[in-house]
């Protein structure tokens, strides 16, 4: 009875064994399958990628190109402000440094002088 009992014990092992190895096998089989998908995706899309990570750089370097232009348009505002608030300045000081009752006593008598020779001119016409 205990040789019959350790022959079905060996059978039953055997049994197991030989299901465990046809799902080792079918375990084998799909990590290939992965494996070689998974390079062929890689190989398929890494040149797809690098060529796109090439145009990011230059789209990059493009605008970098384009802020330090735009950073130098604007320092030149910025001294075309300045140097305009400047000029309005010294206008401005150059107007009040006038004197507007003399200024407008010199257009009355240039009014009177030139008065005779509007006349004189007008009867030509």
């Amino acid at each position: 009875m205990q040789m019959e009992e350790k022959i079905s014990a060996n059978e039953e092992q055997t049994r197991l064994l030989k299901k465990q190895l046809f799902y080792m096998r079918i375990h084998t089989a799909a990590s290939l399958f992965l494996t070689a998908a998974l390079l062929f995706v890689i190989i398929r899309v890494l040149p797809g990628l690098t060529q796109a990570l090439d145009q990011a750089n230059m789209v990059l370097a493009d605008a970098g190109e384009a802020i330090e232009d735009l950073q130098e348009v604007s320092r030149n505002v910025n001294e075309l402000v300045n140097s305009g608030s400047l000029a309005v300045g010294q206008t401005m000081e150059k107007i009040e440094q006038m004197d507007i009752e003399q200024l407008n006593e010199a257009i009355s008598d240039l009014n009177r002088v030139i008065e005779p020779l509007a006349e004189f001119f007008g009867r030509f016409q």
